[in-house]
Order: C-alpha cells, then sequence, then structure tokens
C-alpha cells in the first residue's frame, strides 16, 4: 500500500532546476519513498523516471544525481539524433 504526502518546494525546486517536472507528491511503499519525474523532449519522446530515497532532503539530491549520472549516456545519444534530424 503506498501513500503521498506534498513534495518540500525545496525538492520540487531542484527536480525543476534539473530540467524536469513531477506531480508534486512524494510516495511511500514499503518503507521507502520515491517520487515521480518526467520531462518531454522536442521529438515527443516524453519519459519518465522514478528516484528512490529515504525520505531526506540530502538522500533525495544523492539518488537524484545517480539517477541523472545513469540517463547521461541516454541524453548524448538524443542530442547527437536531435541534431542529425535538424540538418
Amino acid at each position: 500500500m503506498s501513500s503521498n504526502k506534498i513534495l518540500p518546494e525545496e525538492i520540487v525546486n531542484i527536480i525543476e532546476n534539473e530540467g524536469f517536472s513531477c506531480n508534486g507528491k512524494i510516495s511511500k511503499q514499503s518503507g521507502e519513498y520515491y517520487v515521480e519525474i518526467f520531462q518531454g523532449t522536442p521529438l515527443g519522446e516524453d519519459w519518465n523516471e522514478t528516484i528512490w530515497f529515504d525520505g531526506s532532503k540530502e538522500s533525495f539530491i544523492e539518488a537524484k544525481t545517480a539517477v541523472l549520472a545513469a540517463l547521461k549516456p541516454w541524453w548524448k545519444m538524443q542530442s547527437g539524433r536531435k541534431n542529425k534530424l535538424r540538418s
């Protein structure tokens, strides 16, 4: 069973400063917290990612950094693809 609480504005700002959006809620499941972030792309390839953390701002920042680092190769590939489509 999951429960939701309002995402602190500070964490929403971190998400938005990275170019993502969220639904403004922290969900809890099996003793862990998670936030769904999402982003649209100019090519219409919208996607989302789940960030799991312990509920603290520090844990969220660490988890967000790890998720974004894992996505960097994908972003580079997409960026190159967009440039080829524009030419």
